[in-house]
């Protein structure tokens, strides 16, 4: 079973590792030779590359240049905490994120786990999709990686170590594994976590326009015939028949199918469906419809146990916690060193470069919409005159 890393893994998942490419040629960029062999840190027995680094650099750059418009055009400099910088944020996460990624390889060398043709064949292959899929071709993915100063090789490595991370959570979450939980120790907090929550399913009598997936409109029913649709389900239910038989039925949530389950809690949902839900104790269904703004809905309780799949997930969280507490002490157990100076050097052009690129694409930008708006006004000037 493939495993979603935990945040601090999934959010970069760029390896740190100076290992062979994977598929059947690399794609050569310019400064590969420079960004491949250029060493920035060591954590372990691992070197991370000036390509390794900068993967995770522009990603993290890039999710905090989204507040940019906040925090205004010099945002990079801007002190988000006393003596710290939100470009001093971004270079102490990537090297917090490649540190993480280090330990964690060598914890699954440890117990086993290699890069092996097995992962080098998931590698190809996630390789050829990722190429074909996000970039719609090889040219796109080469720009990618330009703007990224990263490398094919440093993808082939990204993609390595998450087949290896998840083998090593597979093997340190089975049966004898040292982040293996069993049900029963995490019953009763996982009750108490979902004390004040619900589980329901409902049958949706939709009072609004629905447009089926072919786009075909159905046009929005008045209270009278949601009303009567909402009688007809009731007494079948109260006539014994099966709740999920109605739901596909008669249900119009596109959310809600036959076997699944909406768990919520306080403010989670419209409150005239939180307060009936609420109301209702398990095994009961509401006797009248529940009126919202999508709708009438009938509404069935159900118990919160260790069956639902909310439960599968509170032990899924519970072991990736587990297995990132092995990862932090191997943290500790690892010899670090970090050329900052190196780094700083770098990320210095680097920026510098960004801002420009940034600059030119904004002006690009804003030429073409006063171009957009000379023609418009043309045009509405034209029309005028006749």
């Amino acid at each position: 079973m493939k495993r979603i890393l935990t945040v601090a893994l999934a959010v970069m998942l760029c390896s740190a590792l100076l290992l062979s490419g994977c598929g059947d040629k690399q794609i050569a960029t310019k400064n590969d030779k420079e960004l491949n062999e250029t060493i920035v840190a060591t954590f372990g027995d691992v070197k991370v590359t000036q390509a390794d680094y900068n993967f995770i650099y522009k990603l993290l750059y890039d999710n905090m240049a989204q507040y940019g418009a906040y925090y205004g055009e010099d945002w990079i400099n801007t002190e988000i905490e006393e003596g710290k910088s939100i470009g001093d944020y971004i270079k102490e996460n990537t090297i917090n994120q490649l540190k993480q990624l280090s330990a964690a390889f060598i914890l699954a060398e440890e117990n086993g786990i290699k890069v092996d043709s097995d992962i080098k064949d998931a590698v190809k292959t996630q390789k050829e999709q990722i190429i074909e899929g996000n970039y719609q071709g090889e040219e796109n993915y080469i720009k990618f990686l330009e703007q990224s100063r990263t490398t094919d090789k440093a993808i082939d490595t990204y993609l390595q170590m998450y087949e290896v991370y998840n083998r090593l959570f597979e093997k340190m979450t089975s049966v004898g594994g040292k982040a293996y939980i069993e049900d029963k120790d995490i019953e009763k907090d996982f009750l108490e976590e979902y004390s004040d929550k619900w589980r329901v399913q409902h049958i949706l009598i939709s009072t609004q326009e629905q447009t089926d997936e072919e786009g075909n409109t159905t046009p929005a029913r008045n209270d009278e015939e949601a009303q009567k649709l909402v009688k007809e389900i009731i007494a079948k239910l109260d006539k014994g028949e099966d709740f999920d038989s109605l739901i596909e039925e008669y249900n119009e949530d596109p959310g809600m199918s036959k076997g699944n389950y909406y768990v919520f809690g306080t403010g989670e949902m419209v409150p005239e469906f939180e307060e009936a839900s609420a109301n209702l104790k398990v095994g009961e269904y509401t006797k009248e419809g529940v009126k919202t703004d999508y709708g009438y809905h009938i509404i069935k309780k159900y118990e919160i146990n260790t069956d639902i799949k909310e439960f599968k997930d509170f032990k899924n969280t519970k072991s990736e916690e587990k297995v990132m507490n092995l990862v932090e002490k191997k943290i500790d157990e690892i010899k670090s060193n970090v050329e900052e100076k190196a780094i700083d050097k770098y990320v210095k052009a680097w920026l510098k470069e960004l801002k420009a690129e940034e600059k030119a694409a904004q002006d690009a930008q804003n030429a073409q919409q006063e171009t957009q708006t000379e023609s418009e006004d043309s045009t509405q000037s034209e029309n005028a005159a006749e």
